[in-house]
Formats: structure tokens, C-alpha cells, sequence
């Protein structure tokens, strides 16, 4: 089983995952008055900064919500390396609960190498399921993993993800180590020298891809790495920013709107550090066994306690008091 120190590593790469989710949005709130009229978007957005809108408003008066969030690869033909759908395995898969009301977030990662089986389907890692439905179908095997009703579901747009760091004229980062892997089946050729340099929207996908002789907390510190420079670059490019939120929708697959991102940015803003909790389903070594390669399995027994520690026991709950009363809050 995984030691006691493993899920702080993982509390490292999802809290930085928010932070990406978030941080170019926060950014728009800073500039102000001066957008009105020309991004529709940031205009909603600064009106309902302005009159603190309750985040609730733009998720049905929900007590809290969970969102699902994957990154995963395009399938490719092997005959002729051309896109054949995007449901290919998913690299990443992270399930965020936002409490409004106790103004805290907690999340689990699930590990991708995982075996679950889901009914009507044979045993198979967890992240295999995504290529098999795409997201709908990796939701509902989840969502009977953990017990809950996913409210959005996100796939990481490595497309949008390239424009956006394009538009702030590419990211400066010191890449620790020569890096050079290819993966035709999922279009990566890296090849990064290491060294000071700015990382174009392609070499920045690499850059934080990038997992051949890689530990995870390697990459997920890498990620860390690249984040912080983000948003160093976008504050020197401020009068991007309005662009750059609009993006942040195709980026995240367009699972959420505008009026919830902004909603959610707000609402993450008032939540301390101390009430982000972070962790793991409770997983169990197997090695290279039964011929699935290298996995783990789920620990039952384990898991129970895992999801009542960060919330996950609780069904999606909707405000008992009226509308205007939930708005008084």
C-alpha cells in the first residue's frame, strides 16, 4: 500500500491544479472597469464581482457541487498517425467537491493504473474506460467508484491550452533536464535542451507532459514550476487577460460557462488554504501481475474512510430556504 507520505504528494499536484484552473481568472478581476464593453464576458463577470453575486446563484442554490476533471490524449490510427476520436485513455483524473457553504474544497485523485471493473465491461485499469465511452462513460464508472453525482465534467483542451500560452507570447522557464521522448500516438515529440528559455503553447504541452524517467512528484512538480511562471508572464501581459478568460472556457472543454467560472472564481478566492484538503483513493500495489502490466488495486476497506475524510459520503444537497433567502446569506 502506499505510504503515509504519498497523499501529500498528490494534495501538491491537485492543489496546483486548482491554482491553474483559477489563476488567469483572478487576474481578470484586478483590471477593472476599463473592459466594460468590449469583452461581454468580463463585463458579466466584474458586474457580479462588483455585487459579490453568491455562487450558488449559477449552480441551482446547490449546497456543493463535484467536478470531475481529466486530461487525456487523442487516439490515433497506427496506419496513418491521423485523428480518429478524442477518447483515448485518460492521463489525469481528479474529482474536486466545492463547498459553498463551509467555504472549503477537498478532492481525491484517482490513480490511473487503477483495475475496476464496471458492470457490463471486463476488468480494466480506470482509465481505460475513457477510451473505450469517452467522458459520459468515465463519469458514470466514477461516479460508482466514489458514490456521487458528478455535477460537470471537464476534458483538458490541449489545443486551447497551446493558444493561451501562444497569446501571452510563450511562458520563460528553466527546464531542469534535456527531455526527449517520443509518443506518436499521442502527438508529442518532445525535444527540450535544458536551460533557461520561453516554452511556445506546443513545447509548454511537452513541458508539463512529459513523463518517460519521471517520478510523478517530478512531473508534478514541473507543473507546479510552470504555473507560477504563467501567471508571472500574463501579469506583464494584463491587457491579454479578457482573452485569456474567454480561452479558459474552451480549455476546460466548455463543461463550464462563463457565468460559472466566474462564479467559481469567486468563490475560491474567499476559501483559505488551510480549508483545501487534498487527497487519494487507497489503492494497492500489484506490480506486473495477471497480465495487466504494471497496476494497482482498489483497497475496499480503506475506501469509506477516505471518502467521509474529504466529504464524498454526502448526496449533492440543494438549499432548503427560498431563492431571495439563499441570496441574504
Amino acid at each position: 500500500m502506499f505510504s503515509e507520505s504519498r497523499p501529500s504528494k498528490f494534495k501538491i499536484i491537485f492543489g496546483h491544479t486548482i491554482y491553474a484552473l483559477w489563476c488567469a481568472i483572478f487576474l481578470a478581476v484586478g483590471v477593472g472597469a476599463g473592459w466594460i464593453g468590449k469583452y461581454s464576458v468580463t463585463k458579466e463577470f466584474i458586474i457580479d464581482t462588483i455585487r459579490d453575486k453568491p455562487v450558488e446563484e449559477s449552480f441551482e442554490y446547490k449546497d456543493h457541487i463535484y467536478v470531475l476533471l481529466l486530461g487525456c490524449d487523442e487516439n490515433r490510427s497506427f496506419i496513418n498517425q491521423q485523428v480518429t476520436t478524442k477518447a483515448a485513455r485518460s492521463d489525469m483524473m481528479l474529482v474536486a467537491r466545492f463547498d459553498f457553504r463551509n467555504f472549503t474544497i477537498t478532492g481525491v485523485s484517482i490513480p490511473r493504473d487503477m483495475l475496476y471493473e464496471y458492470p457490463g465491461y471486463r476488468m480494466k485499469k480506470i482509465n481505460a474506460y475513457h477510451e473505450v465511452g469517452g467522458k459520459e462513460l468515465t463519469q458514470d464508472v466514477i461516479e460508482r467508484l466514489l458514490q456521487i453525482d458528478i455535477d460537470r465534467t471537464m476534458e483538458l483542451d490541449y489545443t486551447a491550452f497551446q493558444r493561451v500560452v501562444n497569446l501571452i507570447g510563450g511562458v520563460p522557464i528553466d527546464v531542469p533536464k534535456k527531455m526527449k521522448w517520443i509518443d506518436k500516438a499521442g502527438d508529442l515529440y518532445i525535444d527540450l535542451e535544458p536551460g533557461p528559455q520561453v516554452l511556445n503553447g506546443y513545447n509548454s504541452m511537452c513541458f508539463v507532459r512529459y513523463r518517460h524517467s519521471d517520478s510523478d512528484y517530478e512531473r508534478q512538480k514541473r507543473q507546479k514550476d510552470f504555473m507560477v511562471a504563467f501567471k508571472k508572464q500574463l501579469m506583464k501581459r494584463l491587457d491579454l487577460a479578457p482573452v485569456v478568460f474567454e480561452e479558459s472556457i474552451a480549455l476546460f472543454g466548455g463543461a463550464l460557462t462563463a457565468d460559472e467560472i466566474g462564479a467559481l472564481a469567486r468563490f475560491a478566492r474567499k476559501v483559505r488554504p488551510d480549508n483545501i484538503k487534498m487527497g487519494m483513493i487507497p489503492v494497492v500495489d500489484q506490480g506486473n501481475t495477471g497480465g495487466y502490466g504494471w497496476h494497482q488495486t482498489l483497497n475496499e476497506s480503506d475506501l469509506p474512510k477516505t471518502l467521509a475524510e474529504f466529504g464524498f459520503s454526502e448526496s449533492n444537497l440543494v438549499y432548503s430556504e427560498a431563492p431571495a433567502l439563499a441570496r441574504g446569506r
